[in-house]
């Protein structure tokens, strides 16, 4: 008999003056760039053994697509003008973000590259239901460094649920002049169960890892997928 799981519910909803479900899956959003990149760096065969890409790396993947994605609910046009200022502009009832002019920015470090000359917060388009027992991490979509933006994290505790409006914090790449795309992921949304944990230093880890990796390079690619990885329900 096939046992099923039985899943916990992440319930959210949207306000009428949002066009799409702002809250997805993030395996449906896999970037175009990941998909074509191949396997082996190498077109030689014969180097094929030691020229791995980051498309074997289950870690890598996984990071991208567990949990969920929050999506922009609009398109945004992005200015920078020539004094280093940036402009947004979008057509929607809804406003999508808004820039912090007060004190505040003054305490929040941009990271390098990013422009520290405007505090912007994308008001958060989901209204999200977060069981008791239960937190999630919103966060900057995982290993997607390509987007123009850099969304702060922060981390929520249920039994809570999250308003539409909320402010989430980002800056803009510096420079960067172009249009945010409807859909496009602007967090990634991660629920954990909250538990006690604590740190030992324990002997023998060392050499448990050591035994692992002996294990791993055995093979061309795929023993700890094919040996540790689990699949998960999301």
């Amino acid at each position: 008999m096939k046992h099923t799981l039985n899943k916990k519910k992440l319930k959210f909803d949207i306000s009428d003056d949002i066009a799409i479900d702002t809250l997805s899956k993030a395996s449906a959003n896999i970037p175009k760039w990941y998909s074509e990149i191949p396997r082996f760096y190498s077109d030689d065969p014969n180097n094929a053994i030691n020229s791995h890409t980051v498309k074997l790396c289950s870690p890598f993947l996984e990071a991208m697509i567990i949990g969920y994605h929050v999506l922009c609910p609009v398109d945004i046009q992005v200015i920078t003008k020539e004094d280093g200022q940036i402009e947004f502009k979008w057509r929607s009832v809804f406003n999508p973000a808004v820039e912090r002019k007060n004190e505040n920015i003054k305490h929040v470090c941009a990271p390098t590259g990013y422009s520290n000359l405007n505090h912007f917060v994308w008001k958060f388009p989901v209204a999200i239901n977060i069981p008791e027992g239960y937190s999630i991490l919103i966060t900057h979509p995982l290993n997607r460094n390509d987007l123009p933006f850099y969304t702060l994290s922060g981390v929520v505790d249920g039994e809570y649920t999250m308003a539409v409006g909320g402010n989430l914090p980002f800056f803009i790449k510096e420079g960067f002049n172009g249009i945010i795309k409807q859909g496009t992921p602007i967090a990634h949304v991660i629920p954990f169960k909250r538990e006690n944990w604590e740190i030992e230093k324990t002997a023998g880890v060392v050499d448990l890892g050591r035994k692992n990796r002996v294990k791993t390079t055995a093979v061309i690619s795929g023993w700890y997928k094919n040996n540790h990885w689990r699949k998960k329900q999301w």
